[in-house]
């Protein structure tokens, strides 16, 4: 699972990651103490076939510098550039369907 940070304000790429994505996602809007939305997370079950499309969502956000955060179990990605954004999810999906392989065994 793949949790993606970004700011209320660009929920619609939110949106269109759910809409790619579907049965494979969940937008949880985050409150903050005043009860005002400040964050969206949106996770998704990264697969092969949805690797493509969120990285190119990420990448669309990184051009016109969204803030943005992608957290996969303890680690956290921020700060990505575009040239690595989609280096840094094809790392990700080759570690997890790694440690498949290796639970299997």
């Amino acid at each position: 699972m793949i949790i993606i940070e970004m700011d209320k304000m660009d929920i619609e790429y939110a949106y269109k990651i759910q809409e790619v994505c579907e049965q494979n996602s969940g937008i949880i809007r985050q409150q903050s103490f005043s009860g005002v939305s400040d964050l969206i997370h949106i996770g998704i079950n990264l697969t092969q076939v949805a690797l493509p499309f969120v990285a190119g969502i990420i990448t669309e956000m990184i051009r016109k510098n969204k803030r943005i955060r992608i957290k996969v179990g303890d680690v956290e990605i921020d700060g990505l550039s575009e040239k690595n954004a989609l280096k840094k999810l094809e790392q990700l999906l080759e570690n997890r369907n790694d440690k498949k392989t290796r639970n299997k065994r």
